[in-house]
């Protein structure tokens, strides 16, 4: 099939593929966080699972025995500063162990949604009034702290990629702190009763693989470029902008690439589904669509030789650099290369018709407009001049020539 722009899709943006089918490895990074494979003691020392306590797991900790102290003061919560005290030490280093919950009375049962199940989950148990209190002011002093400490961390380990098996950790610690607190126990080795999480490593190099929504990681994270970009573009002082151009030039960049590979996806989706003809017109169109934006803005700047510089480049970078560095790049994997002719028909027929009507315009304002010779310096009296050139002293929006003629040209031409 044909790739657009020259990459291959990402095969979940194309079409949705069954787990089963996937390799292995693959397999491993949709795996669950209950799927316990204890190994030795020795095999968890690694090189990721320490980075993890050194840089995550050590504050993590933190926050949860300075929890701890707060509801050991209050004494009615020294239960929850008990599990405080067992869940951070478990953070601290969480390899080889398992997270499970036992089931036990006097505990809220799962599904708590609204407060007929409430009463109706707490009507005739063994609950008592400072059970309540305890509850309660482990929900007001605990699980926001906690929240945020884990949100924290899980979105840390996210943006590094090969962190994500902690990232899914921490989410799933998030969701039980509100049902059976105190249910959770933490084994080394086999799990006592339900299996909550559970991991040997805390890192998986294959999770530059791992795809949401059909997108990759590693370009759904680089959206927080846009969001800096967008910071720093409206929220900063125009002073500070100018000030830093390269720091607001280096995010835009950056910005570009994961919205650039969000079009390619949609792009690439769609010309799946349908034939190849379609699917040059919208890698035309929308596969383009962030220079057009750029060139309008600096056409509003008034940079016209800038625009044309740029779509010259842009042009042969089409023709010939991109080309070429797909066939030096493929031949160090694969002997003979092989592409599509149609595909190829198509898009050189329609890479032909642009330059056509970009150039069209172009070259008809230099025929038909008004241009005026002159010469540097004449001899008095004779014909002798130096230095002779035309010279085209109109401006391009006073120009009677492309005011009534080359202007719609030009239109015809974008249209077309």
């Amino acid at each position: 099939m044909n790739h657009t722009f020259g990459f291959r899709p990402w095969p979940s943006s194309l079409h949705k593929r069954s787990l089963s089918d996937r390799s292995p490895a693959v397999q491993s990074l949709y795996a669950p966080v209950t799927r316990m494979r204890p190994v030795k003691p020795g095999r968890c020392v690694a090189v990721g699972n320490i980075c993890w306590t050194v840089f995550f797991g050590w504050w993590v900790c933190l926050a949860y025995l300075m929890l701890a102290l707060i509801m050991a003061i209050t004494l009615v919560g020294l239960p929850y500063a008990r599990l405080c005290v067992k869940l951070g030490w478990y953070y601290l280093w969480p390899f080889n162990k398992c997270l499970s919950k036992n089931s036990r009375s006097g505990e809220l049962p799962v599904g708590i949604n609204s407060a007929e199940d409430w009463s109706q989950a707490t009507s005739g148990s063994s609950w008592g009034a400072v059970d309540y209190v305890r509850y309660i002011l482990w929900i007001i002093f605990c699980v926001p702290v906690l929240i945020f400490v884990h949100a924290a961390a899980a979105l840390g380990t996210f943006l590094l990629v090969v962190f994500i098996p902690m990232a899914k950790i921490n989410q799933t610690a998030i969701t039980h702190m509100f049902v059976k607190p105190l249910n959770l126990t933490v084994t080394v080795g086999g799990p006592e009763g339900r299996v909550v999480c559970c991991t040997t490593t805390a890192t998986n190099m294959y999770f530059y693989k791992y795809a949401i929504w059909g997108m990759n990681v590693i370009m759904i994270n680089m959206n927080i470029f846009c969001v800096i970009a967008l910071v720093l573009g409206y929220a900063s002082s125009a002073a500070w902008r100018e000030a830093n151009p390269i720091i607001v030039l280096a995010f835009c960049l950056l910005s570009v690439i994961p919205l650039s590979y969000a079009i390619g996806a949609a792009v690439a989706s769609i010309s799946a589904q349908t034939n190849f003809a379609i699917g040059a017109v919208l890698n035309a169109t929308f596969g383009s669509i962030i220079e057009a934006i750029l060139y309008v803005f600096t056409l509003i700047k008034g940079l016209n030789t800038m625009v044309q510089q740029a779509l010259t480049g842009s042009i042969l970078s089409m023709l010939l650099l991109l080309p070429g560095l797909s066939m030096i790049f493929g031949g160090f994997k694969y002997k003979e290369q092989y592409f599509n002719k149609k595909a190829q028909a198509t898009s050189s027929t329609l890479l032909f018709i642009a330059i056509v009507g970009a150039y069209t315009p172009t070259i008809y304002s230099y025929l038909y407009s008004e241009w005026h010779y002159k010469c540097d310096l004449c001899q008095n009296g004779t014909n002798a001049c130096t230095g002779c050139h035309y010279l085209y002293d109109n401006k391009l929006f006073t120009d009677p020539t492309f005011l009534h003629k080359t202007k719609y040209l030009m239109y015809a031409c974008s249209i077309i």
